[in-house]
């Protein structure tokens, strides 16, 4: 008679949430026990190919347990767990990222920088786990004083158009205070070689939305800033930032273009940086984070 192992039949490149159905992995079950006390326990496969795997290999990077008031995030290390334990008050940036298949989860603390590769089949695991976050990871609000960005009629790309308005519908206090359109990088502010190949190359500034609700910074863009000539352009990514993180922002003139300005946000240990136009009128909000 055949055995079956249940593990590797249901194994693929997903992120399961843990239930009776999908338990623990063998090799976190002594670690990561109180699941019956989370919000919510997910495991997270290895980057492998399933006819790379067998039975009896230990399949999973990561188990995170999200309760309360904190995390356990349970990291394998050859046949061993480390055990890490955050409060959610721990984390000064999310970054979620998209393009096609490929999904990106990156949580920023001051002691580690967690990056969490995944499918997108699970990204409605990985918006769950975002939204337990974001509900828990910002404690004071703060009064801005922002202005209300609105685009003018097909100045932001249907897409981004859209996103905005769901976001304005699904959380009315979240105000859009700056945006960037698709902008053609043409001759200005820069060298006449430069000149030369960016009329050769077509390269042009991505869109982003930026909201806050004097609570959280939200950053929405395609995940890089630039875009060239044939080159596609299916990413998206999200940045949130709890607003009580950020140590100040700078917007200083960009070294390669002078008609473009980086917009330097620091929060934690890191810097997170934004590219605008000089001539966007709503870039100057952001002086009202400091």
């Amino acid at each position: 008679m055949i055995m079956r192992n249940a593990e590797y039949d249901r194994f693929g490149p997903w992120i399961l949430e843990i239930t009776d159905l999908d338990p623990l992995p063998p090799l976190f079950t002594e670690h990561a026990a109180k699941v019956d006390k989370t919000l919510m326990s997910i495991k997270i496969p290895r980057p492998i190919e399933r006819r790379t795997a067998s039975p009896g290999m230990n399949l999973y990077d990561y188990v995170l347990n999200m309760y309360e008031d904190n995390f356990d995030i349970f990291r394998r290390e050859d046949d061993s767990v480390i055990k890490d334990n955050f409060k959610y008050t721990d984390i000064f940036c999310i970054k979620h990222s998209v393009v096609l298949l490929n999904g990106t989860l990156t949580l920023f603390t001051k002691e580690y920088t967690y990056k969490f590769n995944y499918n997108t089949v699970s990204n409605d695991v990985i918006k769950r786990i975002v939204g337990i976050i974001r509900e828990r990871y910002a404690k004071e609000k703060k009064n801005l004083n922002l202005s209300e960005a609105v685009p003018a009629e097909n100045e932001l790309n249907f897409y981004f158009t859209n996103l905005a308005e769901n976001e304005k519908r699904e959380n009315p206090e979240n105000l859009l205070f700056a945006y960037q359109p698709r902008t053609r990088l043409t001759s200005i502010g820069t060298s006449g070689i430069k000149k030369f190949f960016n009329l050769i190359i077509k390269k042009q500034l991505f869109e982003s939305i930026h909201f806050c609700d004097g609570r959280e910074l939200q950053t929405t863009g395609k995940g890089r800033d630039f875009k060239y000539i044939a080159q596609t352009d299916y990413g998206k990514e999200d940045c949130y930032i709890p607003v009580e993180k950020i140590g100040r922002v700078e917007i200083i003139a960009n070294k390669s273009n002078s008609s473009l300005m980086n917009c330097r946000i620091e929060a934690g240990d890191e810097i997170f940086t934004t590219l605008m136009t000089a001539a966007n009128q709503t870039l100057s909000q952001y002086s009202k984070f400091n």
